[in-house]
């Protein structure tokens, strides 16, 4: 049986407000930067909340506000929440692994 990598558990989740400020560079158009909070986070990403539309695969920049400390992540998937039909959860995975890049460390993944 092959297991799919984006559904194995990464590390424990942590439910915390984190702000950050989201930044898309699409092409040839005018950047789009957006301030939200993490809903959750792990140590290889978060879930966010955008009113920005974005779609799974595309490349974001997300710089964590109380570090200052910017990130390059890929948007894994996309939900739309019926209770609030202005943002959007995306789910984004950082795409080298930046173990520490919350403020603080995640126990290690138990894979037996």
């Amino acid at each position: 049986m092959l297991l799919d990598p984006m559904r194995m558990p990464r590390s424990q989740r942590v439910v915390i407000e984190i702000p950050v400020r989201v930044c898309m560079n699409r092409g040839g158009a005018t950047p789009v930067e957006e301030i939200t909070n993490t809903m959750i986070v792990n140590a290889s990403g978060a879930l966010i909340k955008l009113s920005t539309l974005v779609v799974a695969g595309e490349t974001l920049q997300i710089v964590n506000m109380r570090s200052n400390e910017q990130v390059k992540c890929t948007v894994t998937n996309t939900r739309i929440n019926p209770m609030d039909n202005k943002r959007t959860e995306v789910g984004i995975i950082f795409d080298e692994p930046t173990p520490c890049y919350w403020g603080f460390s995640f126990p290690p993944v138990n894979r037996n």
